[in-house]
């Protein structure tokens, strides 16, 4: 058989919060030989594992658990991925997700950004890790977000 595995880009990082409520960003991959379509996105392991996914048709990392994300202590995470291509798997790669000082959250259909040591009280009454779809935004520069 003469297939070439799907690759994903080394060196991959996100900021967690930029895109939009619970999704982080879509992992670039690439695949050698014309026609084959990337699938079967996984995570293997590291620091993240639990709490965030991937969607196994796209690549796009998701917030799986915000209450287990550990904003305040924790500068980043790592998630150790591969995809197929229906005949190969990927090798190994990993990416980070990073924790900024501030952080935008969907809260109540309006993206605020609070302190990364308000974030999880936010997640814990319902907020969401990233920015509102649509609406304008606001500076919480209290981290209260009331």
């Amino acid at each position: 058989m003469n297939d070439g595995r799907p690759v994903i880009a080394p060196g991959q990082s996100f900021t967690l919060g930029e895109d939009t409520a619970n999704n982080v960003g879509i992992v670039t991959a690439t695949d050698p030989d014309s026609g084959d379509t990337l699938q079967s996105w996984q995570v293997k392991g590291g620091t993240g594992a639990y709490k965030f996914t991937i969607d196994p048709n796209t690549g796009n990392i998701i917030v799986a658990d915000a209450s287990a994300i550990d904003f305040a202590n924790t500068p980043s995470y790592t998630l150790t991925l591969f995809v197929g291509d229906g005949k190969l798997p990927s090798h190994d790669e990993g990416v980070t997700i990073n924790i900024p000082d501030k952080i935008n959250l969907c809260h109540k259909g309006l993206t605020i950004s609070v302190s990364k040591n308000a974030a999880s009280s936010h997640v814990a009454h319902g907020d969401e890790v990233g920015t509102c779809s649509s609406g304008p935004g606001r500076s919480d520069d209290h981290g209260t977000g009331n």
